[in-house]
């Protein structure tokens, strides 16, 4: 039991990582983007 939530944890966290990345990422891409427009 008590591994088993340590293992939802640690996926709920790399889940949480992925997403933050991946939104990073889209900032980052749509910054650059309004960069070469002007």
């Amino acid at each position: 039991m008590l591994y088993k939530a340590f293992s939802m944890r640690r996926f709920l966290l790399t889940y949480w990582i992925m997403g933050r990345v991946k939104v990073f990422g889209y900032i980052n891409s749509k910054r650059e983007r309004m960069m070469r427009v002007e």
